[in-house]
């Protein structure tokens, strides 16, 4: 579809060096960010990551 539509982004995930570097870099300080908005002090903080550099996240409170 992208090859026939210029208004298509493909974010290429699983090629992209950017998308593992910015978990590492921000993921982590925007969720303790929120939670401390949130006046939120998680007991535990499980994470686990996908091949592509998805991220699932359990907060335990």
């Amino acid at each position: 579809m992208a090859v026939h539509n210029p208004n298509i982004f493909l974010p290429k995930q699983f090629e992209n060096i950017a998308n593992p570097e910015a978990h590492e870099y921000t993921t982590g300080k925007e969720i303790w960010e929120q939670l401390r908005l949130k006046n939120i002090s998680p007991n535990a903080f499980v994470a686990g990551v996908g091949k592509g550099g998805t991220i699932m996240v359990w907060v335990i409170f």
